[in-house]
């Protein structure tokens, strides 16, 4: 079985991400999430 890791970089790619990351984080709204990642994105 072959496993790939892909970097999620856009923010339609985090969209589609959301679905599995609400089911780790079940407190998370997507407004939330997403400036989350902005945030991270720009600290690096």
């Amino acid at each position: 079985m072959t496993v790939t890791i892909k970097q999620l970089t856009t923010e339609q790619e985090w969209l589609d991400a959301y679905a599995v990351i609400v089911q780790l984080r079940t407190e998370l709204t997507v407004e939330k999430y997403l400036q989350l990642l902005k945030e991270m994105t720009q600290d690096g």
